[in-house]
């Protein structure tokens, strides 16, 4: 059962390493405009 979830998980992540590029670039831009905002903000 174990090994068969490992598999799944192994295939799932093969399928979408040709999205792992775009997934990060929109993950950075929701981190980015997250956060400047606040940096900018000065700290108290």
């Amino acid at each position: 059962m174990n090994q068969s979830r490992k598999m799944t998980t192994l295939i799932f992540v093969w399928a979408s390493l040709p999205h792992l590029k775009s997934i990060s670039r929109l993950f950075n831009l929701i981190l980015t405009n997250l956060f400047i905002p606040t940096s900018s903000i000065p700290k108290l």
